[in-house]
């Protein structure tokens, strides 16, 4: 078979006959990449993260990997910030750095011991030693860094704009609590040209209309637009977002030089801090950072609301300038400090006058429902979720659409996301909940002070803060050093391997699957109930770089919690420098009510038929882009990045296997996979795929050589053969797994199970095939769901007694 015998070069099943030199060759390439993936295995397996932080491959930590100019039309032409000297490109000298890399590789395996996760319903919980805590070595970087200079800028209550203070906006980081100081008039009316992005389109858009001197770079404006702008305008203010920087730059180093663009501009980035939180899920994000250190230290600044959640080494070495504004309207606020924010917030309510309107400001609809359906009856009768529209479902009877009316819908109206902009007439109480369970209902002393301008002070009848306490871990810091250690270590091992291969057709075989193991595997967490994220991105160039942005959104929710929320008294505290504080009161009720949790067992309910629905609406959607002839992968993908987590997650399914199976029959597929089920949609997939391959590729050969149809199989048989092929095929180990392997034999499969043997009826096969996948496709790992991970036992049924809406860390 001429056509696999790039496969062979590469890897070998042991088979019995002669050994001949270019067997001993073949075997030494599978031996080598085996070597590589134990290493792996051993880097990520079990835990989520190590537990030492000392991981530096050498002792500078930075990449010598080249970058490349993209000529393409669509992508700004600056090369990445990596560079290379290749002044030395002797035969000698690639050999060692080949050598050196597969050394860096395995020496993972020594720098991270595995580490015991412990999961509970709501939390991972490291387990680190005594001894390992004892002996640990001071970390190669801080996260704590001492900046160049700080400069506290004290603004007292007679200054109104921060242009009473600065000429122009100075550069570095700048930090301030407070929002509407006027940083954007600042620099709006500075001599000079500037560039300004906006963390979103809608806030991006306002300030287009306040200032007639700007250009707000739209999805609607073209190269045409801007060039007539830069024509009449002696001096330009561009307006831009995440997704549309991008474009602009482009645009205006085809204007001019790439030189001349970042040495003429000023680029100023407004609320990192929004940035740095929705970066997770919103990729282009990221590259904001990405355009911005390509600016001289001169000619660039952020704003944020802190100076300490960076992670990027760069950044460390801003200047900083910390803004205590005292400018603010006068404030009567009552703090409420408790354990259960359900229990607290009924109490809240209930005590105010019966025909008094309140707003109360907690952006989780979910939990919003929740505090209504604790509320007396008649009382629930005169309650509204004010919110978007796709939050109607999620809201249900309680929905009602923010419109162009701004009077408050209901006598009780939740507000339940974050949009501060509304200008809401007539008087009621404002209860502002921070709840510190979740990211999004987390809230900053800025989101308090932001939340105060939804009403005119004068309508105000009463001020209420509620929160709950955060717990807070002494580890965090030294577990947010080894995310970002080590994912500049899998950019390194990334850019090295890309240098290497270049040239080898063997070892950029090699390196790609090397690299899409790292990839998958390339994520992190810390204690606590913070999420997973993602340690590596490509960046505006396509070049692999550690995901900073992911990890400085860790960092900037674990300040905050430990800042305001580690201790009952902290948010008081922060808020009476800047208000007068009536009261702060501790709500020590602890227990939660049985009635509450009987509330919560039918939400979840709920929340499960809610989220089967939503998918098969979605999953309707796209069927009817696909009959009216809309559909196509590049719109799948886009919308992958777009809507609810929900949304994106049906939209990203179908796109990994539009290509593969008939729309019709894919979406037919999907629909009998029920939300959430991750394992149900790994397993589809696997089935898929692997109908998909062409009838002579390697997998499908090997899987047909050693199972055969009508043939009975123990567990043990099944087992055995399956992991022949999974080490050949996929590089991993899966001996000591006991259930893996048969699982992924179903997928190849269908079987049916009269007593302990497996008998295969036929190989498993669907209706329609698109597109088949070439036997000389090898790296299987970005076609299949591969992960090392236990599959999760929990059932899908709701358990008795268990809690929907963890109210607090347990």
């Amino acid at each position: 078979m001429k056509g696999n015998s790039n496969k062979k070069s590469l890897f070998k099943l042991s088979v019995g006959g002669n050994t001949t030199d270019k067997d001993l060759e073949r075997e030494a390439k599978a031996k080598q990449m085996e070597d590589i993936f134990s290493s792996l295995d051993v880097m990520f397996a079990p835990a989520d993260m190590p537990s030492v932080p000392s991981l530096d491959i050498d002792k500078e930590g930075t990449s010598n990997s080249t970058s490349k100019k993209d000529s393409s039309t669509d992508v700004l032409p600056v090369e990445s910030t990596t560079n290379s000297n290749k002044s030395d490109t002797s035969p000698a000298l690639e050999k060692s750095k080949k050598s050196n890399l597969f050394d860096e590789i395995a020496s993972f395996s020594k720098d991270i011991p595995r580490i015991e996760a412990l999961h509970s319903t709501a939390s991972s919980i490291f387990s680190i030693s005594k001894d390992i805590e004892q002996e640990k070595q001071p970390l190669s970087s801080k996260i704590e860094k001492v900046p160049p200079s700080i400069k506290v800028i004290e603004c007292d209550e007679s200054v109104r704009c921060i242009s009473e203070i600065w000429n122009e906006t100075p550069c570095g980081i700048i930090e301030c609590q407070v929002p509407h100081i006027g940083a954007t008039y600042l620099e709006m009316c500075s001599d000079r040209d500037s560039i300004i992005v906006f963390p979103d389109e809608s806030e991006a858009y306002r300030n287009s209309k306040k200032y007639s001197n700007s250009l707000y770079v739209s999805k609607e404006i073209g190269e045409e637009d801007i060039s007539d702008y830069i024509q009449k305008q002696s001096r330009h203010k561009f307006i831009a977002t995440p997704n549309s920087a991008g474009k602009l730059l482009y645009q205006l180093s085809k204007e001019g030089q790439e030189e001349d663009v970042v040495k003429k501009y000023f680029f100023m980035v407004k609320d990192m801090e929004q940035l740095q939180a929705e970066s997770t899920y919103k990729a282009d994000n990221g590259k904001v950072l990405d355009f911005y250190l390509k600016f001289p230290k001169g000619k660039r600044c952020i704003y944020t609301t802190d100076y300490r959640a960076f992670t990027h080494p760069v950044l460390n070495n801003e200047e900083v300038h910390v803004i205590k504004w005292k400018n603010l309207p006068k404030r009567n606020i009552k703090v409420i400090s408790c354990s259960n924010i359900i229990g607290a917030l009924k109490e809240a309510i209930e005590k105010l006058p019966a025909k008094d309107k309140v707003l109360v400001v907690y952006t989780s609809i979910q939990q919003a429902r929740l505090a209504i359906l604790n509320l007396k009856e008649d009382m629930q009768k005169e309650c509204c979720i004010w919110c978007r529209e796709f939050n109607k479902e999620e809201a249900g009877k309680f929905f009602k659409a923010i419109g162009e009316s701004k009077s408050l819908p209901k006598r009780i109206t939740f507000l339940g996301y974050r949009d501060y902009n509304l200008q809401i007439k007539g008087k009621c109480h404002l209860i502002i909940v921070s709840d510190t369970n979740k990211g999004s209902t987390l809230m900053s002393i800025k989101d308090i002070i932001k939340v105060y301008s939804l009403c005119k002070p004068t309508n105000i009848l009463s001020d209420t803060v509620i929160h709950n306490e955060a717990a807070c871990h002494w580890q965090w810091e030294m577990e947010i050093n080894v995310l970002v250690e080590r994912a500049e270590k899998i950019v390194k091992l990334l850019n090295t391997a890309d240098e290497l291969s270049e040239g080898d057709n063997s070892l950029k075989r090699l390196f790609s699957i090397v690299g899409t193991t790292l990839r998958n595997k390339a994520t992190g967490r810390i204690r606590g109930r913070l999420p997973n994220i993602k340690l590596i991105r490509r960046d505006y160039w396509s070049k692999d770089s550690a995901a900073y942005m992911n990890i400085d959104s860790l960092l900037l929710r674990v300040n905050l919690s430990n800042t305001y929320y580690s201790k009952p008294t902290a948010l008081a505290k922060a808020l009476k420098e800047l208000y007068s504080i009536t009261s702060s009161e501790p709500n020590n009720n602890e227990e939660i009510p049985e009635a509450q949790q009987e509330i919560e067992k039918e939400e979840k309910k709920r929340q499960s038929a809610k989220k089967l629905k939503e998918r098969i609406a979605i999953l309707d959607e796209i069927l009817k882009l696909h009959i009216n002839n809309k559909l196509n992968q590049e719109y799948l993908d886009e919308k992958g990045k777009k809507g609810s987590s929900i949304h994106r997650k049906v939209y990203k399914e179908v796109a990994k296997l539009y290509s593969y199976m008939g729309t019709e029959e894919l979406i037919d597929n999907l629909k009998h996979i029920e939300s959430g089920n991750k394992i149900g949609f790994n397993n589809f997939n696997n089935k898929v795929i692997y109908w998909s391959l062409v009838e002579n590729h390697p997998l499908r050969l090997s899987v047909n050589e050693a199972f055969k149809v009508g043939e009975k199989y123990t567990n043990a048989e099944i087992r055995e053969k399956m992991n022949s092929i999974i080490q050949y095929h996929f590089h991993r180990d899966w001996s000591e797994n006991t259930r893996k392997p048969i699982t992924l034999f179903k997928c190849f499969f269908e079987t049916e199970r009269p007593k302990r043997e497996y008998i295969i009826k036929s190989e498993l096969s669907f209706k329609c095939h698109k597109d088949r996948i070439e036997k000389s496709e090898d790296d299987l790992l970005k076609l299949f769901i591969i992960s090392d991970a236990q599959t999760n036992k929990k059932s899908k049924k709701p358990q008795s007694g268990k809690s929907l809406l963890s109210l607090k860390e347990k």
